[in-house]
């Protein structure tokens, strides 16, 4: 999966209660739903396309206000979204036998 996040494993570990345990990539599947289904409805579809072109780039070019957008509201919201998001998808997996709890 090529898609670009918004948030590093590191910013999110820093700044919320997920566990540095936890997987990331159990988690990226939620940050990009997160992301397309929340962030970009609010965003538009011109800004988000921006700031992902921006955020995919090597080195990383992004604009002032692009950075600023994304440290004190875009990374904040996905947080915020995950703690909604994740608990379902950390409690089960899906498995060739089916789906079971983590915790049994």
């Amino acid at each position: 999966m090529n898609k670009a996040l918004f948030i590093t494993e590191n910013t999110l570990i820093e700044n919320s209660i997920i566990n540095e345990n936890v997987s990331y990539s159990m988690i990226r599947p939620t940050i990009v739903k997160v992301q397309e289904m929340r962030i970009q409805p609010i965003l538009g579809s011109a800004l988000y396309n921006e700031i992902v072109t921006q955020v995919k780039t090597t080195p990383q070019v992004i604009s002032a206000q692009n950075v600023t957008l994304l440290q004190d509201h875009i990374q904040p919201a996905i947080i915020q979204w995950l703690y909604y998001e994740l608990p379902s998808v950390l409690s089960f997996r899906f498995v060739n036998r089916g789906r079971y709890r983590d915790w049994e």
